[in-house]
């Protein structure tokens, strides 16, 4: 789907960019949770970008419209009012990056996955970047693995899924972050009253 175009350098689109500390943590229902937010709650114009090393997106975008070939350099279909960037291929991230922001959207959500070899040097240009961990007792280590790989860990917002808050405890107060719970939802294409409000808090950092 084809959309007018604007400057890569036009600033009043917003960026956001959301990375995993490992497979399974539930960064691409995050996304689409946000992009959701910003569409339905605030009637914008989303564009999910895929730069992960998964599948998830093409799965979805082959049951919503069926298996035909597309260009994979620059590829924008929609499902239920947001749109979706992807690559049938491994993808290229600069690509990708720059066909995202010729289009015309309000927003941008960047789906990292697990893929962090890049996220410094493309990823300086959002406003916001969210990490999700696992809290779970035995997966707490690998949040803070990936936590100890950035260079400025005050730059990110810290978000889990699954676990226990409280075995975060020694995170938070050994790097003075804040990590937040992610609302539960059966489909992430749809938010219900009682998880608005918590999710705004993510979004508004409350």
């Amino acid at each position: 789907m084809r959309q007018n175009k604007r400057s890569p350098k036009d600033n009043s689109i917003k960026k956001i960019m959301i990375l995993g500390t490992e497979p399974g943590v539930g960064v691409t229902h995050f996304s689409i949770l946000l992009a959701s937010y910003y569409v339905f709650t605030l009637g914008k114009k989303v564009c999910i970008v895929d730069l992960s090393d998964t599948d998830d997106y093409l799965c979805m975008d082959r049951i919503y419209h069926g298996d035909d070939t597309f260009d994979t350099s620059d590829y924008i279909y929609p499902i239920k009012k947001i749109d979706f960037l992807v690559s049938s291929e491994k993808p290229d991230r600069s690509e990708l990056i720059k066909t995202a922001l010729a289009h015309n959207h309000d927003i941008i959500i960047f789906d990292n996955g697990t893929n962090s070899d890049h996220i410094e040097k493309d990823m300086v240009m959002c406003d916001t970047k969210y990490i999700i961990g696992n809290c779970s007792l035995w997966k707490v280590l690998g949040f803070e693995k990936q936590i100890t790989r950035l260079p400025n860990i005050h730059a990110y917002r810290y978000l889990f899924a699954f676990g226990q808050i409280e075995n975060t405890d020694i995170l938070r107060q050994k790097y003075g972050i804040k990590i937040r719970q992610i609302p539960y939802t059966d489909s992430p294409f749809k938010i219900e009253k009682k998880q608005l409000s918590e999710l705004e808090k993510i979004i508004w950092e409350e």
